[in-house]
């Protein structure tokens, strides 16, 4: 959040698993707070802190698939430093016969 113009977005988009950067140059509200004086814009999840000094990768499985896939993805994550991850359960497809996810019963393997 703020200037980020000052962050050199070219080595983001190198990468080949990147589809797009997008900055986010105004402050927005967190949910259930509304544009005050006090507006808290910063905030702190299972020991990580959010806001506008701190910049987060969220990486991981489009849909997870096995549980030995989960293990290998958060090793690499926490080989690279990051502490965010992001996994779905279920997949949307537009083809019903299509990998959809293994929705709830995979997601022991994420938690």
């Amino acid at each position: 959040m703020g200037d980020t113009h000052q962050v050199d977005q070219g080595p983001i988009e190198a990468l080949d698993v990147v589809d797009r950067v997008i900055r986010i140059s105004e402050e927005y509200r967190i949910l259930g707070r509304h544009q005050d004086e006090q507006r808290v814009t910063e905030f702190t999840y299972n020991g990580v802190d959010f806001g506008k000094d701190t910049f987060h990768v969220f990486a991981g499985l489009r849909a997870v698939n096995t549980k030995e896939h989960v293990e290998q993805m958060l090793q690499a994550l926490q080989r690279e430093g990051q502490d965010c991850t992001r996994m779905g359960a279920y997949k949307p497809r537009t083809n019903p016969y299509s990998f959809q996810g293994h929705g709830k019963d995979c997601l022991p393997y994420v938690f």
